[in-house]
């Protein structure tokens, strides 16, 4: 793997989950620093979560906003949750992702709200 060039590891990285590539710096110091890319977390970040990172993010910092962000939803108890949290936050990627595998989110999403008012 020594002799892949650095565009063609960022490229396989960005086809793993942010989640996943941690174990990918213990591999070696050069997947190290390309784990630690900023453009690689930028793309986790919009992939995986989408919206305006909140606070707007200095460049080193995207790797930080996503692993809060996997920290937080692994927090919540339930997809209800989940979703609740990513509507408010503007995560348009985790909105549609979790739609996508239970529609009915947004139903009890709606029923939540019109209850608390």
């Amino acid at each position: 793997m020594e002799v892949l060039a650095e565009e063609t590891l960022f490229v396989v990285f960005k086809h793993l989950s942010a989640q996943d590539t941690w174990r990918v710096c213990l591999t070696c110091s050069k997947w190290k620093t390309i784990w630690g890319d900023r453009h690689l977390w930028e793309h986790f970040h919009q992939r995986d979560f989408g919206g305006i990172p909140r606070p707007p993010l200095l460049p080193k910092a995207w790797k930080k906003s996503c692993i809060d962000c996997i920290v937080r939803l692994a927090q919540l108890s339930n997809d209800d949750e989940r979703f609740s949290m990513a509507v408010f936050e503007g995560r348009i990627s985790l909105v549609l992702g979790l739609l996508a595998s239970d529609p009915s989110l947004l139903v009890r999403l709606r029923i939540s709200a019109v209850l608390s008012e």
